[in-house]
């Protein structure tokens, strides 16, 4: 139900890589004197930190030193931060093109629930819940549904598919680019308030 920031590790830690493999074969090259045609100090009997110490005894260095330390802290905090997993829910759906028809505008979790209440009707679910990503246009639906020891996973899946999702396609208007059902087994009895009439 929650989203991870995978896509987004994944893209960092490619550039990083990349940033580090650069400076790695840079390195190599110098060191073997191949860019030594492109500068003196490049030159494989140059020292390579030669002058640095003059570098770091510059007035302006601690100064410059706390922005990047600063800048660096800021990063990982929020990379920190996008690593809680958090819900990518749907907006508020629009159901007409041309506003001189009239809008009709709903929002997400409304449809989310009333599927989730549809799905919780079948027989041995114990409970459900749903939830709407993406857009009107390509919507993905996630089920998370409870059923009790007595229930044959498969039947649940199949009776979601052939009818549930298909009043859910009816009522959003167009069919969902994904959807995903995660089943889980629990020892809980349908609620008692609940009576199922054959």
């Amino acid at each position: 139900m929650r989203i991870l920031a995978g896509g987004l590790n994944r893209a960092w830690l490619t550039v990083i890589g990349l940033v580090l493999l650069v400076l790695g074969v840079g390195w190599l090259l110098a060191a073997s004197g191949l860019l030594a045609s492109l500068h003196p100090a490049l030159d494989q009997e140059a020292a390579p930190m030669r002058g640095a110490s003059g570098v770091l005894d510059q007035p302006w260095m601690p100064a410059a030193m706390i922005v990047v330390a600063a800048l660096l802290i800021l990063a990982g905090l929020s990379w920190l931060v996008r690593q809680i997993p958090r819900k990518r829910q749907a907006p508020t759906l629009r159901f007409h093109e041309d506003a001189r028809q009239g809008v009709t505008l709903m929002e997400a979790p409304v449809f989310s629930d009333a599927v989730a209440h549809d799905v919780e009707e079948l027989e041995h679910v114990t409970a459900a819940r749903a939830l709407l990503r993406g857009s009107r246009s390509e919507p993905e639906l996630v089920l998370r549904v409870a059923v009790n020891e007595r229930a044959d996973a498969q039947e649940v899946v199949d009776a979601i598919s052939e009818r549930i999702l298909p009043r859910a396609v009816e009522a959003l208007g167009v069919p969902f680019t994904d959807v995903g059902i995660e089943i889980v087994v629990t020892r809980q009895s349908r609620k008692s308030d609940r009576v199922r009439v054959q």
